[in-house]
């Protein structure tokens, strides 16, 4: 997920930003839904905990879109 996400981040912005928005927003999904799980790197633990689904890793990006989305609605109304 860490790598999806900084490659992700290079595309968009043209530049690498380890703590850009949309990784620090997931990482704060992942203490959110993993909370009992203490990870030393929350993007790449969590993608590679057995316990973790490939349906648990979609949710987790679905949020952060919509948290992304909604905080971005929010500064445009702002301007």
């Amino acid at each position: 997920m860490y790598c999806a996400l900084q490659v992700a981040t290079n595309e968009v912005s043209g530049k690498s930003a380890h703590r850009g928005a949309a990784l620090q927003e997931a990482r704060f999904v992942i203490d959110e839904i993993a909370v009992d799980r203490n990870y030393n790197h929350r993007l790449m633990d969590y993608n590679n905990d057995p316990t973790t689904a490939f349906a648990d890793i979609q949710e987790v990006l679905r949020i952060t879109e919509s948290l992304i989305a909604l905080r971005l609605k929010a500064n445009a109304s702002k301007q």
